[in-house]
C-alpha cells in the first residue's frame, strides 16, 4: 500500500500536474476578480461597490485558514505515505475537528466586528438594508468557506491537489458566471452576495464527493479524534498559526485601514491597485501552494539537497517571470487601471505602483515558506511576518490620513525593504545556501533583462495611452518579451536551457 501510494500520488508527472493544475485556477480565479470589479463599478457605482468590497475582505480576513491547512497537510500527508491506518484517521479526524472551532470562532469575529463598527461605516442611509444583506449572506460565505478548506486538505495531502484546484476553477468560473447573469438585470449589488454564498456551498459538495471517491479511508470520523495528533499538531502549528495571521493582517489589513481613516471611495482605489498586486502574486504563490506536499516528503526521506536545490530553481525562475508582468504594468499602471476599470480612480496608479514594489522586493523568500513548513522551522519567519504586519498597521494609520490610499501601501511596503535581507538570511542558513550562491542563480540573471525592460517602457510611455488599448497592449506585451527572450539567452545558463527544453519534448511525448 504505501509503495503504491508513494508512486500515484507524489509521482513527478502528478506533482506537475499539481503545479499546472494550481496556476490555471489561480489564473481563473484573477481572471475572475479582474472582469467582476469593473463590471459591479459600472453597474452599482463607486459607493455600492465599496461596502461589497468591505465584506468580501472581512470575509477573506477570517476565512484563513490560520495555517491548518498547511500543518494539516503535513501531519496527514506522513501518515497517509506511511500506511498508517489508525494514525491517518485519528489525524484527519483532530484537523476537522480545528477547522470546526476555526469555523464557530470567526463566524463569531465576522458578527462582531459589523455590530461593532456598522454605525461607523460612512454609507448612505439608502444603503443600509443592502449592506445588512451582504454581511447575512458573507457569513454563509466564510462558514461554507472554511468546511470546504477542511475537505481539501485532505485531497493535497494525498497528493491530489489537481483534483482540488479543479474544484476552484469550477467555482470562480461559476462565479463570474454568476456575476455577468446579476449585473444584467435590474437588482440590488446583495445578489453578488447570494451568488457568492451559493457557489461556495456548491464548493462544498464538491469536495466531498471528490474526498469519498479519491480517499474513501479519510472520512475523518469524529470518534477518531485524538488528543495526541491534537497535541503533535499544536506544536507544529503554533508557528504556522503566527505566521499566517501575520501575513493574513499584512494582506488585508489595508483595506480596512483605508475605509477607517477615509471616505468610502477611496476603498475602491485601494482595492484596484490590491488586485494588481494579487495577480502578480499568484505567479509565486501558485508554485509555493504545489510543493508543500513534494517538500514533505523529501524532508522525510533526509533528502535536504534537494530542497535546496529546489528553492534556488523555483526562487530564480519565479521572480523572472513575476518581473517579466510586473515591468510593465508598473511602468504603465495608471493607463492599466483606467483601461480595465473604465475610468481613472484617483491614487489607484501609485497604490498599484507601491504594492508591486514590495511583491519585487518580498519574492525572494516566498518559495521558502512551504520548505520551511515541510521542515517544522517556520518560526523565524513567523516573528518576521509578525513585525511587517504590525509596522505595516502602524506607518498605513499614520500615513493614509495624511497621503491618501497611497499611505496606506506605502506603509505596506517600507517594512518589507527592510526585513527582505533577514527573510533570505534565515532560508539560507537553514538550507546551507551561500550568499554569492544565492546571488549567482537568483540576483544577477535578472538585472541586464530589467534594465533593458525598463528602458524599453521609459523610452514608450507616452504612446501609452487608455485611449488606445491595442497599442498599449503592445507595448506593455513588448517589454514582457524583451525580457524574456533576454532571460532565456543570458539569464539561464546552457544546463537551465537543455533541462527546460528537455521538458518541453517529455511533455509532448518526444524523444529528448
Amino acid at each position: 500500500m504505501t509503495a503504491e501510494r508513494d508512486r500515484s500520488a507524489f509521482s513527478i508527472r502528478q506533482t506537475r500536474r499539481n503545479i499546472l493544475t494550481t496556476y490555471a485556477a489561480r489564473l481563473v480565479g484573477l481572471l475572475s476578480l479582474l472582469v467582476v470589479l469593473p463590471l459591479i463599478i459600472g453597474k452599482f457605482g463607486a459607493e455600492p461597490t465599496a461596502l461589497y468590497l468591505l465584506v468580501t475582505t472581512i470575509v477573506a480576513l477570517l476565512q484563513t485558514d490560520l495555517g491548518l491547512m498547511a500543518g494539516g497537510v503535513r501531519s496527514i500527508g506522513r501518515s497517509y505515505v506511511s500506511g498508517d491506518e489508525r494514525q491517518l484517521a485519528a489525524d484527519v479526524a483532530t484537523s476537522h475537528a480545528f477547522f470546526a472551532c476555526l469555523a464557530l470562532v470567526s463566524c463569531a469575529l465576522y458578527c462582531g466586528v459589523f455590530a461593532a463598527f456598522w454605525d461607523k461605516i460612512d454609507m448612505p442611509v439608502t444603503l443600509e438594508s443592502t449592506g445588512r444583506l451582504l454581511v447575512m449572506f458573507g457569513a454563509m460565505q466564510l462558514v461554507l468557506t472554511i468546511a470546504s478548506t477542511s475537505i481539501r486538505q485532505v485531497l493535497i495531502a494525498v497528493g491530489r491537489l489537481d483534483t482540488a484546484n479543479g474544484i476552484v476553477i469550477v467555482q470562480a468560473t461559476a462565479r463570474l458566471i454568476g456575476c455577468v447573469v446579476i449585473t444584467q438585470f435590474d437588482v440590488a449589488i446583495w445578489a453578488l452576495g447570494a451568488v457568492d454564498a451559493a457557489v461556495s456551498a456548491l464548493a462544498l459538495v464538491a469536495s466531498l464527493l471528490a474526498r469519498r471517491r479519491i480517499a474513501p479511508e479519510c472520512a475523518g470520523r469524529f470518534r477518531s479524534v485524538s488528543a495526541k495528533a491534537g497535541r503533535s499538531m499544536i506544536r507544529l502549528n503554533g508557528s504556522l498559526l503566527l505566521l499566517s495571521i501575520s501575513g493574513l493582517i499584512v494582506m488585508q489589513a489595508g483595506s480596512l485601514v483605508v475605509s477607517a481613516t477615509l471616505p468610502l471611495a477611496a476603498v475602491t482605489a485601494y482595492a484596484a491597485g490590491f488586485r494588481c498586486y494579487q495577480a502578480c502574486k499568484e505567479i509565486t504563490n501558485s508554485l509555493t501552494a504545489a510543493l508543500l506536499p513534494a517538500a514533505t516528503r523529501l524532508d522525510a526521506e533526509g533528502r535536504a539537497a534537494v530542497l535546496r536545490t529546489i528553492y534556488l530553481k523555483a526562487t530564480a525562475v519565479a521572480g523572472a517571470v513575476q518581473l517579466a508582468a510586473l515591468i510593465p504594468v508598473m511602468a504603465f499602471a495608471t493607463p492599466i487601471l483606467e483601461i480595465w476599470l473604465g475610468e481613472r480612480l484617483d491614487g489607484a496608479g501609485s497604490v498599484t505602483v507601491l504594492l508591486l514594489l514590495s511583491l519585487v522586493i518580498s519574492n525572494n523568500h516566498l518559495v521558502a515558506i512551504p520548505l520551511l513548513t515541510a521542515r517544522g522551522r517556520v518560526g523565524a519567519y513567523a516573528l518576521m511576518h509578525a513585525v511587517w504586519a504590525l509596522s505595516a498597521i502602524g506607518i498605513g494609520v499614520f500615513l493614509a490620513p495624511r497621503m491618501g490610499p497611497e499611505g496606506m501601501a506605502l506603509g505596506f511596503c517600507l517594512p518589507i525593504v527592510l526585513l527582505e535581507a533577514f527573510y533570505v538570511w534565515i532560508v539560507l542558513d537553514e538550507l546551507n545556501i551561500r550568499w554569492r550562491e544565492f546571488g549567482r542563480q537568483v540576483l544577477y540573471p535578472v538585472i541586464l533583462p530589467s534594465a533593458l525592460a525598463v528602458v524599453w517602457c521609459l523610452s514608450t510611455s507616452k504612446w501609452v495611452e487608455a485611449e488606445h488599448i491595442f497599442r498599449s497592449l503592445l507595448i506593455a506585451l513588448s517589454a514582457t518579451a524583451i525580457f524574456l527572450l533576454c532571460y532565456w539567452k543570458c539569464g539561464l545558463s546552457p544546463t537551465d536551457r537543455q533541462q527546460i527544453k528537455h521538458l518541453r519534448l517529455k511533455s509532448k511525448g518526444m524523444p529528448s
